[in-house]
């Protein structure tokens, strides 16, 4: 050690510091003028001497995001600092934006990004370089860009994202696909040993293959060399060993599931069928009470597999439930995630698992799901428009859940506003989903329930005040095949016509049979009913006891026609008119035409 160098200046240069920095101005042309400065180069060793532990590096991360307070002052020097902070992996320098000293700023607002997407664009290639000479130090230089791409996918805004991974594409990280790949070769216990780098790699991958055109060629990629394989044999290990019950292992695994996701949501149908294994292994995966973990096999099960094999799968319901938790928490975020996972990948899930009926009924039902979709729907990003209109029409395509779809508050709405303002393509696809939605109450189909609504009106008439506050907002615009001439003659008319007059409504309802079938949602309607007096708690379990909604709606109907003309219709009636007005509403318009 010289004698004008401080005993902090002579480390930094036996650790090649100074080196490092003419690297980086190489790579950058970035000026680091607090060099000397003792707070700054203090603060570059504190935070370099994490680097070599990845758990203490995300730790001192978090914990100092969380915590903005254990930042120095906002002063000139330590602005600088913040900078040009430097991550150093061994011989490999890569230049990042940490934005530590700006931890009690919104971390993804574009005022109080340092670098401009030119210096970014360097960094990413510097990064590109380092993995291309480093491929002896495998763990090393996979960390150090791993490490890096986290903390810009961390700070950096959606849109930057974006363009880091349509960047990221472009150069065609061929080595850096290659480091990843190397992986496939680690045995299950050195990858539990090494599992920061397969959680490092978890987001490497997630931020390449979500923010770019190029996903489902990153899928099949990796799936080609060996990764989803080395995986899956992970997968079928654990499952047959005692290793969950240590926290390490279990971290290990979710890391795992993620990677599997990752490549199952982007795969294209070539990719799935190399999938079979893997679909193997998630379904004999012991569960542990881990919902997120549950949530990632079967969403994983789900983009592999065809509708033969979703119709087998018997965990979905914990799963919707589960789903529709994290939409909800996702869509009063900011970055629109929750547990890692966007609205987009949440509704895409929902998407696939509408096949199965009872899976449906979870969707519309409370109006969970239906809330987080119309906030989607409303939302500016078109990517969310357009995973929230295929589920809708997704939901669409089933007669028993469109009238929930039609009353449920805002979503036609928030659709038509949409249509007005999107693109040409977009507004095709809406319109032919409000269609779909609203085709329970087509003009083939009003006509059929117009007949009954009729026959159902004229029986009002039986009871003995023939007096009825429905029928008298419906008889305007609705023709009646009664034609009263005074209170007595109505009287004897109801009496003696009584017996005729069901017979003729027995007709209509056995003639509307099948579309009544296909159309009611008993759920919604018993409901009323039994406050009504109607039906009782067992009625309504009988009814409700089975899964399949058509099977409800027959013996919904039977029991309807079993009790008779006069109060039965008439209550049914008025529970129209109360909860689902918008069926009156849409009689009388086409009575009007």
């Amino acid at each position: 050690m010289t004698q004008e160098e401080t005993p902090l200046q002579h480390r930094l240069i036996e650790e090649g510091f100074y080196d490092f920095v003419k690297a980086c101005r190489a790579h950058t042309n970035v000026q680091l003028n607090y060099i000397d400065d003792e707070r700054f180069l203090t603060r570059y060793l504190e935070f370099r001497g994490v680097i070599f532990n990845p758990d203490l590096a995300i730790y001192k991360m978090e914990h100092t995001f969380k915590n903005p307070s254990l930042m120095s002052s906002r002063d000139e020097i330590g602005e600088d600092a913040a900078r040009y902070y430097q991550v150093f992996i061994k011989r490999y320098a890569v230049v990042i934006e940490s934005a530590f000293k700006n931890a009690n700023c919104e971390l993804r607002s574009q005022e109080h990004m340092h670098l401009s997407w030119k210096e970014v664009e360097a960094v990413v290639q510097c990064l590109a370089d380092q993995l291309k000479s480093g491929r002896k130090y495998i763990n090393e230089a996979a960390f150090g860009f791993q490490y890096s791409l986290f903390v810009l996918q961390f700070y950096f805004a959606d849109e930057m994202n974006e363009k880091i991974g349509d960047l990221l594409a472009e150069i065609k990280f061929n080595d850096v696909f290659n480091i990843v790949a190397e992986l496939g070769k680690v045995k299950l216990q050195d990858a539990l040993e090494c599992n920061n780098v397969y959680a490092l790699t978890r987001i490497t991958l997630k931020t390449t293959i979500s923010y770019s055109d190029y996903s489902e060629t990153f899928a099949l990629y990796l799936a080609n060399v060996g990764l989803l394989a080395t995986l899956t044999a992970h997968i079928t290990e654990i499952s047959y060993r005692d290793y969950l019950k240590e926290q390490a292992a279990s971290m290990f695994m979710d890391n795992v599931f993620e990677l599997v996701y990752n490549m199952a949501y982007h795969s294209d149908s070539k990719t799935k069928q190399k999938f079979d294994a893997t679909k193997e292994a998630l379904l004999n995966f012991p569960q542990v009470g881990n919902d997120y973990r549950g949530v990632l096999i079967m969403m994983s099960l789900v983009y592999t597999m065809d509708e033969h094999e979703l119709g087998s799968l018997s965990d979905e319901p914990k799963v919707v439930d589960t789903i529709i938790t994290y939409m909800q928490e996702a869509m009063v975020k900011k970055e629109r995630r929750s547990n890692t996972m966007s609205l987009c990948e949440l509704a895409d899930g929902l998407t696939t698992l509408t096949i199965k009926m009872s899976n449906r009924s979870k969707i519309v039902n409370k109006g969970g799901a239906l809330s987080a979709l119309v906030n989607m729907v409303r939302h500016k990003n078109p990517k969310e428009n357009a995973s929230a209109l295929r589920c809708i029409n997704s939901l669409a395509q089933y007669s028993d859940v469109r009238l929930a779809l039609l009353e449920f508050p805002d979503l036609v709405d928030a659709m038509v506003d949409l249509q007005m303002a999107t693109s040409v393509k977009l507004r095709a696809q809406i319109d032919d989903t409000l269609k779909t939605i609203r085709s329970c109450t087509s003009e083939d189909s009003v006509d059929s329930l117009l007949s009954g609504a009729v026959a159902e009106l004229n029986l009002i008439q039986e009871t003995s005040t023939c007096n009825n506050p429905v029928r008298s907002k419906l008889e305007s615009p609705l023709p009646s095949t009664a034609t009263p001439t005074s209170a007595s003659n109505d009287q004897t008319k109801c009496g003696g016509r009584s017996e005729r007059l069901r017979h003729e409504d027995e007709e209509t309802l056995l003639k509307n049979w099948t579309y009544l079938v296909e159309n009611l949602v008993p759920r919604y309607v018993i409901t009323g009913l039994m406050k009504r007096g109607v039906f009782n708690a067992d009625d309504q379990k009988d009814i409700l006891s089975h899964e399949d909604v058509k099977k409800q709606s027959e013996l919904f109907l039977q029991k309807l026609l079993n009790s008779g003309p006069g109060p039965a219709f008439q209550h049914f009636l008025e529970v129209l008119e109360t909860d689902f007005d918008f069926i009156v509403k849409t009689l009388s318009d086409t009575m009007g035409k």
